[in-house]
C-alpha cells in the first residue's frame, strides 16, 4: 500500500509549480510489523518527483517523520502536515524553512 500511495505522490505533482525546485525529502514511516520505519526518498529536479524506496543517497534537506495512521489521515484529507505537525503526529527536521515552504505549494489540490 505503501509503495502505491507514494508513487500516486510523484504523479500528484505540479510540474508548473515544481519547476526549478531541487530537493530531496525523507519520509519515515513508523508502523511496520518489524518495529522499524519504512523509508522512502523523494527527489525533486527539473518539474518531477521521482519515488525511491530507502534511505540511500545524499544527506535530504527535509525528513518527515510519522505514521502509518497520520499517513492515511494526510492521503484521505482528514489531516494536513501543518495540523499534523501542531498536534505532534508529524515531526519534521532539516531545512525546515526552505524546504517546506518550497514543497507546500506543489502538488495538486484533490479534488473535493
Amino acid at each position: 500500500m505503501l509503495d502505491a500511495l507514494f508513487w500516486r505522490l510523484g504523479r500528484e505533482l505540479d510540474r508548473k509549480r515544481a519547476n526549478g525546485l531541487t530537493s530531496t525529502v525523507l519520509c519515515r514511516i513508523a508502523g511496520s510489523a518489524d518495529g522499524e520505519h519504512d523509508v522512502y526518498r523523494l527527489t525533486f529536479v527539473d518539474g518531477r518527483c521521482q519515488v525511491k524506496r530507502g534511505a540511500d543517497g545524499p544527506t535530504p534537506e527535509l525528513t518527515i517523520t510519522l505514521d502509518d495512521a497520520e499517513l492515511v489521515r494526510l492521503a484521505t484529507g482528514r489531516s494536513t502536515v501543518m495540523q499534523g505537525f501542531l498536534n505532534g503526529r508529524i515531526k519534521i527536521g532539516g531545512n525546515v524553512g526552505n524546504a517546506a515552504a518550497s514543497l507546500a505549494s506543489i502538488f495538486l489540490t484533490a479534488p473535493e
